[in-house]
């Protein structure tokens, strides 16, 4: 899945817009929001499009403003998403003189299957019930397992036409247009940002009349909001763009109480002397509470879903968010899109929006409703420093705080109870919660950003608890958080007398930062007596002591990610301080990580994951029955990559699954008729994983033999849940697999733990192996797992056997099982058949 998004300006040629070599026979998913066409002219540019587009399923609407890759525009966006799985059906439906019910009903029957997974929807002419269709269609059999998004669609008022909605084939007012997408490899992500607070007390409709609010606490609506809102004449919002930093009531949007974060917007209609809500019919008896929209509240929405988002598949994001925030919060409405560029994400402003909300769909204003869809395991960059520059929301802040003072009146002021004090508390809640580490309370990273903007921050010492994952698991969280926090706060106190500053980097890092004003030398001097004092320090509460890594960048551009890189390289070096050096070639290592997350990313998208064999040698029977499958990645031109080479980067770019699925499911393929064994890497990844632990015991309880299939657990990898772990490897052995231990002697694991997984292999970690010629203390370990695999009758495995001294050793120690590259390295499933048939290992 690929989206291209184009925009279209004024008076420009299809040719301008979109190249000529991007057409396609491909299905293809084509929306079209447009500010600047009337109906009949937009219908003729979707004509125009389906001809560079033959298979394009073609939804369009018209908008206040379009959003293309990130940025707001009153233009036209069309947004071409390439389809490689995902089927893509639309439909039209006249919703005149049909219940929501009727309507959601003959949407299903018409373009809903078992496997879609996502819908777009828009309405036309401003349609009164689509609150309702929304509601409805969540209840609706069939329909309330999908994510659905969308909206009213909206005009742009000097254009003096209604909102429409087209396709290439024609307009089609009084209508809802939706298009589905369906597909198994297809998932998907819905959430809002919406940034309300509110204020004062619960209040009642106490009567409703289709679009109409004609009582609130039993009193006229009109004289309600008047005492309320302090206005002794309201502004009648004819044209949004122009009027609604002038309207009140758009800025204090009514919060309905039991619907999470939806809101409806009113506005004073001068002719007839009422209030309506915009576009919409509300039910009588809502409870609702006045509130606001506070930038910094939706700063830290937005701020939880791009965390939500960095851990979940995207290839494609749509948002549609509210033309009342675009023009009474621009900065903020530009802002919230802006942490996505990454994405390419894209949308219009419409006249209400269709998000989800806790997994339910509902019909709000003043949101943004976005969607992420991906056919494959593909992971967006979130910006990080688009939370930096978030003093373009304090603008936003301002205006409102000053329209509330030159509003308020001593109604309104005892109505919200001290309002002017209440919306700068909230502000300050907000931007504590998005600022400061919530366990340490020390300024955070989105906070050094924000601060990067005033001050010339260019020197950095970052300081990393090492192994400190492994602490975490030890410890837990509340623990291991304390043990964090007095590791900041004894730093904190050595430099308190310095112009210095310390921000929290992640769950066990921190770092301290200077300005270009600090001596470079003085800040290189204070980092080395740092290093010194706490490199090791003990906390006697838990009877630890720590081991801080130092990287230091001095005088850098791009500090933070230089630091960044020599951090990194710490775990290469040997160095626990370390001070960046240009001549590294740090940038070379992350250029070369990008390059290898598309080769994972095609490997998956192609099948390009192999396993190849290595044969175990059996210095008993002098045979070899067993082989150990090892991933191997080919890429698109047949070069073969190794795991050293790519298996921590899928691991830290959550590639890693994807790849072990395709693995695992080869494996057992290849081996499920064969008499020979096969054993398997098994990482805590992969236990921890609900989807991959149900693969595996599927195929084994469909295998003839199960017993041919052993399951190594990796010693030196660190299992936070070994509860987890026993369920595992129990039902594994339940199943007739078996259990090995790998790397046996490399990892921190408790002795007596692996003893409890009973395993019917232990693997010598290859390390200790291939020293036991010239180390007399290597052979004196062996000799002590020797020992220990009798008394708990384990076979053992020696790795790394490269020469014939080597393996007449293992055989003297009486040793199983040899692996290595005297006998082979791994080969593929044809070389194996070509080794089984000539018994060429037999007898070696």
């Amino acid at each position: 899945m690929k989206t291209h998004n184009y925009l279209y300006k004024q008076n420009q040629s299809i040719e301008e817009v979109i190249p000529e070599d991007s057409r396609s026979d491909k299905e293809v998913l084509i929306l079209i929001h447009t500010a600047i066409h009337k109906k009949e002219e937009a219908v003729e540019l979707a004509k125009q499009v389906k001809q560079r587009y033959p298979n394009g399923v073609i939804l369009g609407t018209s908008a206040m403003a379009v959003i293309c890759n990130s940025q707001c525009s009153e233009n036209c966006l069309i947004s071409v998403t390439e389809l490689e799985h995902t089927r893509v059906a639309l439909t039209h439906i006249d919703y005149r003189g049909k219940t929501p019910l009727e309507l959601a009903k003959e949407v299903k029957s018409s373009i809903v299957k078992e496997d879609t997974k996502a819908m777009l929807v828009f309405a036309s002419d401003y349609y009164s019930d689509i609150s309702r269709f929304t509601d409805i269609s969540y209840e609706t059999e069939g329909l309330e397992h999908i994510t659905l998004v969308g909206g009213l669609a909206s005009s742009n008022i000097q254009l003096e036409e209604p909102p429409f909605i087209f396709t290439e084939e024609g307009g089609y007012p009084y209508s809802l247009i939706a298009v589905t997408l369906s597909g198994e490899t297809l998932t998907t992500y819905a959430n809002v940002t919406v940034g309300h607070e509110p204020l004062g007390g619960t209040h009642v409709m106490t009567k409703v009349e289709g679009n109409e609010l004609k009582e609130v606490d039993h009193t006229e609506a009109l004289t309600w909001f008047r005492n309320t809102l302090g206005q002794v004449e309201l502004i009648e919002n004819i044209e949004v763009k122009r009027d609604t930093k002038q309207d009140v009531l758009a800025h204090f949007p009514l919060l309905i109480e039991g619907k999470d974060k939806v809101s409806r917007l009113v506005k004073y209609n001068k002719e007839d002397n009422k209030i309506c809500f915009y576009f919409i019919n509300e039910e009588e008896s809502q409870s609702f509470r006045l509130g606001y929209l506070s930038p910094y509240t939706t700063a830290k929405q937005c701020q939880a879903i791009c965390k939500e988002l960095s851990e979940t598949p995207v290839e494609t994001i749509f948002a549609y968010s509210c033309t009342h925030k675009m023009y009474y919060m621009k900065n903020c409405a530009q802002w919230e899109l802006t942490p996505f560029h990454n994405a390419d994400l894209c949308g219009a402003f419409l006249s209400g929006e269709i998000g989800m909300v806790n997994g339910r769909q509902q019909f709000l204003n003043g949101a943004c409703s976005l969607l992420s869809m991906a056919e494959q395991v593909h992971f967006i960059s979130i910006d990080e420093e688009s939370f930096g520059k978030m003093q373009m929301l304090d603008e936003d802040f301002e205006e409102l705080y000053h329209y509330v003072i030159k509003n308020e009146t001593e109604s309104m002021y005892q109505q919200n109870s001290k309002l002017l004090e209440t919306i700068k508390q909230q502000k300050e809640l907000a931007q504590k919660e998005l600022f400061y580490d919530a366990g340490t309370a020390i300024p955070n990273l989105t906070k050094y950003m924000f601060d990067c903007q005033k001050r010339d921050f260019d020197k950095i010492c970052m300081i990393s608890i090492e192994k400190g994952h492994i602490l975490l698991s030890r410890f837990g969280d509340k623990i291991f958080q304390d043990i964090f926090a007095t590791n900041i706060r004894q730093v904190q106190k050595y430099i308190k007398h310095e112009n210095l500053s310390i921000y929290v980097y992640d769950l066990h890092s921190f770092f301290v930062v200077g300005d270009a004003s600090f001596d470079k030398y003085r800040f290189q001097d204070i980092c080395k007596k740092l290093y010194k004092k706490f490199g090791f320090l003990t906390i006697d509460q838990y009877n630890i002591t720590l081991m801080n890594d130092f990287a230091i960048a001095i005088s850098e551009e791009k500090v933070l990610e230089k630091v960044r890189l020599t951090m990194a390289n710490i775990h290469n070096s040997g160095s626990r301080f370390l001070i960046y050096d240009s001549s590294l070639n740090e940038e070379e290592v992350v250029e070369n990580e990008i390059q290898m997350i598309s080769i994972l990313n095609d490997a998956i998208s192609h099948n390009r994951v192999v396993p190849y064999f290595q044969p175990i040698y059996d210095n008993k029977t002098r045979k070899c029955e067993k082989f150990e499958a090892l991933m191997r990645i080919v890429g698109a031109n047949g070069e073969i990559y190794y795991p050293n080479q790519f298996l921590e980067i899928a691991k830290e770019y959550r590639l890693y699954l994807q790849l072990s699925k395709i693995m695992l499911s080869k494996v057992f393929d290849y081996f499920s008729n064969r008499s020979e064994m096969v054993s398997v890497n098994i990482s805590a990844y992969d236990i921890r994983s609900d989807e991959m632990v149900e693969l595996i015991f599927n195929e084994l309880k469909k295998s003839k033999c199960p017993h041919n299939f052993i399951f190594e657990i990796v010693e030196s990898e660190e299992f936070r849940d070994f509860d987890r772990l026993m369920d595992f490897t129990r039902e594994i052995k339940r199943l007739g697999g078996q259990i090995a231990i790998d790397d046996f002697g490399a990892g921190y694991s408790n002795l007596l733990e692996i003893v409890n997984l009973n395993p019917k292999y232990i693997k010598i970690d290859g390390e200790i192996v291939r020293k036991i010629l010239t180390n007399t203390s290597n052979q004196a370990i062996i000799e002590t797992i020797v020992f220990l695999a009798e008394k708990i009758g384990v076979e053992l495995v020696a790795e790394f056997v490269e020469s014939e001294e080597l393996q007449k050793k293992i055989r003297e120690n009486n040793i199983r099982y040899s692996q290595g590259y005297y006998f082979s390295k791994p080969i593929s499933l044809e070389d194996v058949e070509k080794l089984m048939e000539e018994k060429s290992l037999d007898g070696k």
